[in-house]
């Protein structure tokens, strides 16, 4: 639990006394990104960084020459999750809904606003984002922003992003 919230270090066990492991019953959120954890470690060590930053919201292990050459170019925050990784999770995930509910309708002939659907439907992908970095606050930001405005679209408003954005910060706080 402590190594998925890249905390090191912290727990020391006696060398004189054993320790004992239970295999928890059920799925849960810190088992998979363990899993995650470990399929990093069999990554180069700029790779295993970069997937850690990415898709877990874990920024360590980075060269410092390499930090220095980010942020001097200014790409420094590009390591955060933020919406641009939900953007695009959300993005695949909408155009490979709308393409399968575009087929569907024209399979068995009904006329409803795909894109709708599709929006709707790609939500759970953008979320999958939200779960993999542990709710970084920056990635619960971004979906909830991403979340309004699939609401405001199913509703079939024109709701302006600054609007959505302004309510996406009162909520937050």
């Amino acid at each position: 639990l402590l190594f998925t919230q890249a905390i090191e270090g912290e727990l020391k066990l006696p060398e004189d006394r054993p320790s004992v492991c239970e295999k928890e019953p059920s799925f849960t959120l810190e088992s998979l990104r363990f899993k995650l954890f470990k399929f990093s470690d069999k990554l180069p060590p700029l790779s295993r960084a970069l997937f850690q930053a990415l898709v877990l919201g874990v920024d360590r292990g980075f060269p410092s020459e390499y930090l220095e050459r980010l942020k001097a170019e200014g790409l420094y925050h590009m390591l955060a999750i933020s919406g641009f990784n939900l953007a695009i999770l959300y993005g695949i995930f909408y155009f490979f809904w709308r393409w399968v509910f575009a087929f569907l309708a024209i399979k068995y002939s009904f006329f409803q606003p795909v894109q709708l659907f599709a929006s709707l439907f790609a939500l759970p992908g953008a979320f999958l984002i939200l779960l993999f970095s542990g709710f970084v606050p920056s990635a619960k930001r971004a979906f909830l922003f991403l979340f309004l405005f699939v609401i405001s679209k199913l509703f079939f408003r024109n709701t302006s992003s600054l609007s959505l954005l302004f309510l996406t910060a009162f909520l937050l706080l």
